[in-house]
């Protein structure tokens, strides 16, 4: 026999149809006993919630008393955050945070506008598609996780299209991630500024994936985050990743982004990974960086072919000059994995090193820096003298990643002795990669290196099947 609903239940979806059709029950229900409240918040659904939460921050009940505390929204009006926390869960049950998030309402409606974008990114690339991407109809199941019934369609608003949920729940972004299908610049840019525009004093993190980036939509990226009057943006997280510039020699793009990282002033990490960069644009990255003293602690710069980078930072060099007095005090992590970096870049490293005073993680993995033998892409001990100079250059280096680097066995004697004279801080050195047959005099001379109980150096195992094969003779 089924249970008959409660009474309470029965006003609780009353209440809830009311709220989302209107706003006329709001001052009756500000009125409810707060053990009352507190219950028919756990009946509300999103957009409901939302419009009785947002009704009362305004102060149309009266004064709420609320405080804000530890992350918790508190008051004679129940709490609001429990709820959000709940329905947040419940919608997206295997995503967790590596921090937990402090206003749970506002992690709710991020994650809910990112997954209208990445829907509509899935939609933009069928051949089918016509029009513009604001005008993309949400589908029924983003639109039912959210309360919308279809009892709602005669209402002003048009809750089934992604103009809406970008106008209405955009501001609460404080990360996006955006696909190449989002950035085509006939039917997507103007739509895209717009929404930047909006949340250009709240958006701290900004990704694109996947993407073919043209000079003029980098133009409208740049401009519509920064602040007219000053100029600046509040960007901390900046990531393009498996993307491309269109134009071949992109010097407009070039302008743009050193107008941008010069501008950043909350700027903390810059990942311009797979990008298919060449040595000028990583050297101006470097520059526009150096000059403005960023105060950037992640640059990642991995998998572009940027060898010679760094080639006029030798101690004669202009740039070297250019950069006198200047430095990257925050950077801590610096990641040049797979650049096609070579011998001479190795020493310009070097020499640049003097500008990043307090780096604490390098890597350096997958880049064949040959010997003096010059056929290419064959091991040599270069990484092994690069290395053993590093470490008296960054004392203040805790980990740094070597490996894949076609290292020649006895580049382990040249480590092994720098590390012994070395006073600095490094706790992991990662050697794995290298096609070495290890003997046990080597076991012995590696046992004194150790932080914490555990080997500094993480070496090869056995022969691995996908080590690259050194045959020079």
């Amino acid at each position: 026999m089924v249970k008959a609903p409660s009474l309470i239940s029965l006003a609780a979806l009353a209440v809830k149809r009311e709220l989302l059709l209107g706003d006329d029950v709001i001052p009756y229900v500000c009125e409810l006993p707060a053990d009352l409240f507190d219950i028919l918040l756990t009946y509300l659904p999103p957009l409901a919630l939302q419009k009785l939460q947002t009704k009362m921050d305004g102060d149309d009940c009266g004064s709420p008393d609320y405080c804000f505390e530890n992350g918790r929204k508190h008051g004679r009006y129940g709490n609001f955050n429990t709820v959000w926390k709940k329905l947040f869960k419940t919608r997206w049950s295997g995503v967790t945070d590596q921090i937990e998030p402090v206003d749970w309402q506002q992690r709710y409606w991020e994650a809910h506008v990112q997954g209208c974008l990445d829907e509509a990114a899935e939609l933009v690339v069928l051949p089918s598609f016509r029009g513009l991407i604001s005008d993309i109809n949400i589908s029924d199941t983003i639109l039912n996780y959210i309360g919308y019934e279809q009892q709602m369609n005669h209402l002003a608003c048009d809750y089934s299209k992604l103009s809406y949920h970008c106008q209405q729940f955009g501001h609460y972004a404080r990360c996006l991630r955006l696909q190449n299908a989002l950035c085509v610049e006939e039917t997507c840019v103007q739509a895209l500024c717009k929404l930047l525009i909006q949340n250009s004093e709240t958006l701290a993190s900004l990704e694109f994936l996947h993407c073919k980036l043209s000079p003029s939509f980098v133009e409208g990226i740049c401009r519509s985050l920064c602040s007219k009057r000053k100029r600046i943006h509040k960007i901390e997280n900046l990531s393009i990743d498996i993307s491309s510039f269109i134009e071949n020699c992109p010097s407009s793009v070039v302008v743009e982004l050193v107008s941008f990282l010069s501008s950043g002033r909350s700027l903390c990490s810059l990942k311009l990974r797979h990008c298919h960069l060449d040595r000028d644009f990583g050297r101006m990255v470097f520059s526009s960086l150096l000059e403005a003293s960023s105060s950037l602690s992640i640059l990642d710069l991995s998998g572009n072919s940027i060898g010679g980078w760094l080639s006029k930072y030798d101690r004669s060099g202009p740039l070297f000059s250019l950069g006198a007095g200047k430095s990257l005090q925050s950077l801590r992590l610096l990641n040049l994995r797979g650049n096609n970096l070579c011998k001479a870049d190795a020493r310009d490293l070097g020499s640049a090193l003097v500008h990043i005073p307090n780096l604490e993680i390098l890597d350096i993995s997958d880049n064949t820096i040959e010997d003096d033998g010059i056929s290419k892409n064959r091991g040599g001990v270069e990484t092994a003298k690069f290395l053993s100079k590093l470490m008296s250059l960054a004392p203040d280096l805790v980990e740094v990643n070597a490996g894949y680097n076609l290292m020649p066995l006895e580049s382990l004697t040249i480590i092994c002795s720098a590390l012994k004279v070395a006073k600095g801080h490094l706790q992991r050195l990662d050697l794995t990669g290298n096609n070495w047959e290890l003997q046990p005099s080597h076991v012995s001379m590696l046992s004194e290196f150790r932080h914490n109980g555990l080997p500094i150096l993480i070496l090869p195992t056995l022969q691995a099947l996908d080590v690259p094969y050194d045959d020079e003779p």
